[in-house]
Protein backbone atom coordinates (compact mmCIF):
# COMPACT_ATOMS: atom_id res chain seq x y z
CA UNK A 1 0.00 0.00 0.00
CA UNK A 2 1.43 3.25 -1.07
CA UNK A 3 -1.43 6.34 -0.90
CA UNK A 4 -4.58 6.14 1.17
CA UNK A 5 -7.44 8.80 2.12
CA UNK A 6 -10.02 8.68 4.56
CA UNK A 7 -12.95 11.06 5.63
CA UNK A 8 -14.00 12.60 8.48
CA UNK A 9 -17.22 14.27 8.85
CA UNK A 10 -17.51 17.01 11.60
CA UNK A 11 -15.32 15.83 14.22
CA UNK A 12 -12.36 17.36 13.92
CA UNK A 13 -10.80 20.58 14.63
CA UNK A 14 -9.06 23.52 12.63
CA UNK A 15 -6.88 25.43 14.75
CA UNK A 16 -5.50 28.05 12.17
CA UNK A 17 -8.25 28.70 9.61
CA UNK A 18 -6.22 31.46 7.26
CA UNK A 19 -4.12 28.06 6.33
CA UNK A 20 -6.93 27.15 4.25
CA UNK A 21 -7.18 28.90 0.56
CA UNK A 22 -10.24 30.55 0.79
CA UNK A 23 -10.07 30.84 4.78
CA UNK A 24 -11.84 28.61 6.31
CA UNK A 25 -15.27 29.19 7.71
CA UNK A 26 -18.42 27.61 9.17
CA UNK A 27 -21.47 28.70 8.43
CA UNK A 28 -25.32 27.37 9.74
CA UNK A 29 -27.94 26.36 7.48
CA UNK A 30 -30.13 29.71 7.83
CA UNK A 31 -26.69 31.74 6.33
CA UNK A 32 -26.96 29.45 3.23
CA UNK A 33 -28.64 32.11 0.23
CA UNK A 34 -31.55 30.91 -1.83
CA UNK A 35 -28.70 29.78 -4.77
CA UNK A 36 -26.96 27.79 -2.33
CA UNK A 37 -29.73 25.94 -0.79
CA UNK A 38 -31.27 25.39 -4.79
CA UNK A 39 -28.01 24.36 -5.40
CA UNK A 40 -27.50 22.02 -2.57
CA UNK A 41 -31.09 19.87 -3.82
CA UNK A 42 -29.44 18.91 -7.03
CA UNK A 43 -27.48 15.34 -7.05
CA UNK A 44 -24.99 16.70 -8.65
CA UNK A 45 -23.94 19.22 -6.31
CA UNK A 46 -21.13 17.49 -4.90
CA UNK A 47 -20.20 20.23 -2.23
CA UNK A 48 -21.03 23.94 -1.80
CA UNK A 49 -17.41 25.45 -0.79
CA UNK A 50 -14.15 23.38 -0.70
CA UNK A 51 -11.09 24.71 1.34
CA UNK A 52 -7.36 23.26 0.73
CA UNK A 53 -4.74 23.12 3.36
CA UNK A 54 -1.98 25.19 2.39
CA UNK A 55 0.19 25.32 6.37
CA UNK A 56 3.00 26.85 7.47
CA UNK A 57 5.56 24.17 8.98
CA UNK A 58 8.22 25.11 11.51
CA UNK A 59 10.21 22.26 9.66
CA UNK A 60 10.18 21.72 5.76
CA UNK A 61 11.28 18.00 5.67
CA UNK A 62 8.48 16.60 7.57
CA UNK A 63 6.19 15.00 5.79
CA UNK A 64 2.49 15.95 6.23
CA UNK A 65 -0.82 14.41 4.80
CA UNK A 66 -2.96 16.86 2.91
CA UNK A 67 -6.05 18.10 3.57
CA UNK A 68 -9.19 19.31 2.09
CA UNK A 69 -12.34 20.07 3.05
CA UNK A 70 -16.18 20.22 2.22
CA UNK A 71 -18.85 22.18 2.56
CA UNK A 72 -22.65 20.58 2.10
CA UNK A 73 -25.63 21.17 3.18
CA UNK A 74 -28.89 18.97 4.14
CA UNK A 75 -31.69 20.46 2.82
CA UNK A 76 -33.98 17.94 4.35
CA UNK A 77 -32.80 18.44 7.99
CA UNK A 78 -31.90 21.85 7.57
CA UNK A 79 -27.96 21.13 8.62
CA UNK A 80 -24.91 22.35 7.02
CA UNK A 81 -21.72 19.95 7.36
CA UNK A 82 -17.94 19.68 6.60
CA UNK A 83 -16.24 16.40 5.63
CA UNK A 84 -12.99 17.11 5.89
CA UNK A 85 -10.68 14.12 3.86
CA UNK A 86 -7.00 13.50 4.58
CA UNK A 87 -4.97 11.76 1.99
CA UNK A 88 -1.55 10.33 2.83
CA UNK A 89 0.46 10.08 -0.48
CA UNK A 90 3.10 7.82 0.59
CA UNK A 91 2.74 5.74 3.14
CA UNK A 92 6.37 4.57 3.96
CA UNK A 93 7.20 8.16 3.63
CA UNK A 94 5.19 8.99 7.00
CA UNK A 95 6.06 6.23 8.89
CA UNK A 96 9.75 4.89 7.72
CA UNK A 97 11.09 8.52 5.88
CA UNK A 98 11.41 6.96 2.64
CA UNK A 99 9.56 5.66 -0.25
CA UNK A 100 11.27 2.58 -0.86
CA UNK A 101 10.49 0.04 1.95
CA UNK A 102 7.49 -1.25 2.46
CA UNK A 103 4.68 -1.30 4.49
CA UNK A 104 2.84 -4.14 6.56
CA UNK A 105 -0.79 -4.50 8.48
CA UNK A 106 1.42 -4.40 11.51
CA UNK A 107 2.19 -1.18 10.56
CA UNK A 108 -0.98 -0.12 11.61
CA UNK A 109 -1.29 1.48 14.41
CA UNK A 110 2.09 3.67 13.55
CA UNK A 111 0.34 5.06 10.76
CA UNK A 112 -2.74 6.08 12.73
CA UNK A 113 -0.71 7.26 15.17
CA UNK A 114 2.04 9.18 13.07
CA UNK A 115 -0.97 10.75 11.22
CA UNK A 116 -3.11 12.13 14.16
CA UNK A 117 0.52 13.61 15.25
CA UNK A 118 1.41 15.17 11.56
CA UNK A 119 -2.42 16.79 11.84
CA UNK A 120 -1.08 18.20 14.86
CA UNK A 121 1.53 20.19 13.61
CA UNK A 122 -0.15 21.51 10.38
CA UNK A 123 -3.08 22.73 12.81
CA UNK A 124 -5.64 19.82 12.49
CA UNK A 125 -6.97 18.01 15.80
CA UNK A 126 -8.13 14.82 14.88
CA UNK A 127 -8.17 12.00 17.60
CA UNK A 128 -6.69 8.51 16.72
CA UNK A 129 -9.75 6.97 17.51
CA UNK A 130 -11.52 8.99 14.27
CA UNK A 131 -8.90 8.12 12.66
CA UNK A 132 -8.76 4.59 13.27
CA UNK A 133 -12.47 4.22 12.42
CA UNK A 134 -12.66 6.64 9.42
CA UNK A 135 -13.64 4.94 6.17
CA UNK A 136 -11.22 5.09 3.27
CA UNK A 137 -12.18 6.03 -0.02
CA UNK A 138 -8.78 5.85 -1.48
CA UNK A 139 -6.05 3.09 -2.16
CA UNK A 140 -3.25 2.79 -4.02
CA UNK A 141 -0.95 -0.44 -3.71
CA UNK A 142 2.37 -0.78 -4.91
CA UNK A 143 4.98 -3.68 -4.95
CA UNK A 144 8.83 -2.53 -4.75
CA UNK A 145 10.72 -4.43 -8.05
CA UNK A 146 14.31 -5.36 -7.46
CA UNK A 147 16.06 -4.61 -10.63
CA UNK A 148 19.31 -6.91 -11.41
CA UNK A 149 22.39 -5.51 -11.27
CA UNK A 150 24.00 -3.63 -14.19
CA UNK A 151 20.40 -2.73 -15.67
CA UNK A 152 19.76 0.50 -17.20
CA UNK A 153 17.21 3.29 -16.04
CA UNK A 154 13.87 2.04 -17.72
CA UNK A 155 11.57 4.51 -16.16
CA UNK A 156 11.75 7.22 -18.49
CA UNK A 157 10.95 4.53 -20.90
CA UNK A 158 8.06 3.28 -19.25
CA UNK A 159 6.47 6.93 -20.02
CA UNK A 160 7.24 6.41 -23.61
CA UNK A 161 5.72 2.77 -23.41
CA UNK A 162 2.40 4.16 -21.48
CA UNK A 163 1.78 7.37 -23.02
CA UNK A 164 -2.00 7.41 -23.80
CA UNK A 165 -2.97 4.49 -22.23
CA UNK A 166 -2.49 4.59 -18.37
CA UNK A 167 0.41 7.14 -16.93
CA UNK A 168 -1.16 6.60 -13.33
CA UNK A 169 0.49 2.98 -12.95
CA UNK A 170 4.08 4.40 -13.58
CA UNK A 171 3.41 7.16 -10.60
CA UNK A 172 2.51 3.97 -8.22
CA UNK A 173 5.83 2.25 -9.03
CA UNK A 174 8.79 2.60 -6.82
CA UNK A 175 11.69 1.40 -8.88
CA UNK A 176 14.72 1.82 -6.68
CA UNK A 177 18.40 -0.23 -7.21
CA UNK A 178 21.60 0.88 -8.05
CA UNK A 179 21.77 0.90 -12.34
CA UNK A 180 24.58 1.40 -14.73
CA UNK A 181 24.83 0.84 -18.20
CA UNK A 182 25.60 -2.13 -18.93
CA UNK A 183 22.39 -4.07 -19.98
CA UNK A 184 20.07 -2.64 -22.93
CA UNK A 185 17.15 -0.55 -22.02
CA UNK A 186 15.16 -2.63 -23.83
CA UNK A 187 16.65 -5.82 -21.34
CA UNK A 188 15.82 -3.81 -18.37
CA UNK A 189 12.18 -3.25 -19.64
CA UNK A 190 11.31 -6.74 -20.78
CA UNK A 191 12.59 -7.92 -17.30
CA UNK A 192 10.66 -5.76 -15.35
CA UNK A 193 6.81 -6.03 -17.43
CA UNK A 194 7.35 -9.67 -16.43
CA UNK A 195 8.32 -8.98 -12.37
CA UNK A 196 5.06 -6.55 -12.60
CA UNK A 197 2.91 -9.31 -14.36
CA UNK A 198 4.24 -11.69 -12.23
CA UNK A 199 2.70 -9.54 -8.92
CA UNK A 200 -0.81 -8.86 -11.07
CA UNK A 201 0.15 -5.25 -11.05
CA UNK A 202 -0.42 -5.20 -15.06
CA UNK A 203 -1.12 -7.31 -18.07
CA UNK A 204 1.45 -7.92 -20.15
CA UNK A 205 -1.58 -8.07 -23.10
CA UNK A 206 -2.34 -4.60 -22.21
CA UNK A 207 0.86 -3.12 -23.47
CA UNK A 208 0.48 -4.67 -26.99
CA UNK A 209 2.96 -5.22 -28.90
CA UNK A 210 5.33 -1.96 -27.89
CA UNK A 211 7.33 -4.49 -25.22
Amino acid sequence: MDTMSFRIKNNFRVADKANFIPEFSIRSFSELSLKERIRSKDPKTRYLRKFILHPIKDDEDIYCPSVEVYEKADTNIGIVEYEMVVTVHSLPKLILGNNFQEIEYSNRDKIISATAERLGTIGIGLSEEYISQAPVSVVHFCKNIILPNGAKTVKSEFNKIWANKDNRLIDKLDIASELVSDIPVSQGISYITQQLEKFEIISLASLGKEV
